[in-house]
């Protein structure tokens, strides 16, 4: 069986002008490049409104809309094309008040995070209700994980939402993740393959929020989907001795309406061999169509989300050894 990921996100929508239905078409052009995909996910990787407002949803509601309904034409799709998305910076509704830099460093040298959290919750309702309908963070928080099971193949599905304490203004560094949220998304599953799906990285939050994270999600993910950086790439990364996964930092579908910039990924995985073929798309306004930027075919690493078997490192025997006290 085959999986087909396709990875957008950044479209910034305002309103119904920004819902191109001809590159919305050119978008399942490249799919023909991909015969013989058994189920179809689609990851949304934040930044989906401009400004948050529910308006703004329902005209990116559309634009999802046309996109599933053109792949399931096109290819005589029968089953559901599972949606996951998250939200990122702007997809809060800040109401003419966004939170400052300044204010937002505040928070940090205090740590009154929480006492913050539930307004910045609030900010999202518009994201939430859209969320809602594709079966995403549905109670509203900070950590979504949905388990998809295609037959006897189950994937863990990690929804980080970072749009929490994210401003329009530079805000690197100054994000939060609750700790059991963290604890949340390390409780293995059993499922046979991870990923992971946030629009800002890491390297966004508290520095000792940001080791445990990537710490978190390397290790256990197979394949993690960012957004934000409005630039498309790949790479591979592993934390410490855990086994790589690779990041696909996504491109902006459209910006302000604006598609002559599109950029998108689409992956392939072979549940049976894990061997997955990964393709950058970006837009060529000449052609009129999508081309290849790049083409990556990697076998990925087992790695199941399962417990843990204990043991003792080289490392935990040299610290058990050292007595720094007493040379």
């Amino acid at each position: 069986m085959k999986v087909l990921f396709l990875h957008i996100g950044d479209m910034h929508i305002k309103d119904r002008n920004g819902v191109n239905s001809f590159q919305i078409s050119k978008v399942v052009d490249t799919l023909n490049s991909f015969s013989g995909f058994d189920k179809v996910v689609l990851i949304v990787a934040g930044d989906i409104a401009q400004s948050g407002t529910s308006d703004q949803y329902h005209h990116a509601g559309h634009l999802i809309g046309q996109l599933i309904s053109a792949i399931k034409k096109r290819f005589k799709y029968k089953d559901k094309i599972d949606v996951l998305c998250v939200p990122g910076n702007h997809d809060l509704d800040h109401k003419g008040n966004p939170m400052t830099s300044e204010f937002l460093q505040g928070i940090r040298k205090v740590n009154s995070y929480e006492k913050h959290l539930p307004g910045e919750l609030q900010k999202q309702e518009a994201f939430f209700n859209f969320a809602a309908r594709n079966a995403c963070f549905e109670d509203k928080s900070v950590f979504c994980r949905r388990i998809l099971t295609y037959g006897d193949f189950t994937i863990e599905a990690n929804l980080i939402n970072s749009g929490v304490f994210s401003i329009l203004e530079e805000d690197k560094a100054l994000h939060y993740l609750p700790q059991h949220s963290l604890n949340d998304i390390s409780t293995p599953t059993g499922a046979q393959f991870v990923i992971t799906l946030m629009h800002h990285a890491p390297e966004w939050y508290t520095d000792a929020q940001k080791n445990s994270l990537e710490e978190s999600i390397y290790a256990k993910s197979s394949i993690i989907f960012y957004g934000h950086e409005h630039y498309i790439g790949k790479k591979t990364v592993s934390y410490e001795t855990s086994a790589p996964a690779i990041i696909q930092a996504g491109g902006c579908l459209c910006k302000n309406e604006n598609w002559t910039e599109s950029a998108f990924h689409v992956g392939v995985l072979d549940v049976e061999t894990r061997d997955y073929t990964h393709v950058e798309y970006k837009w060529n306004s000449r052609q009129k169509q999508y081309e290849q930027q790049a083409t990556r075919n990697t076998q990925l690493p087992y790695k199941p989300s399962a417990e843990k078997a204990l043991s003792i490192t080289e490392s935990f025997k040299s610290e058990l050894l050292l007595d720094r006290k007493h040379d």
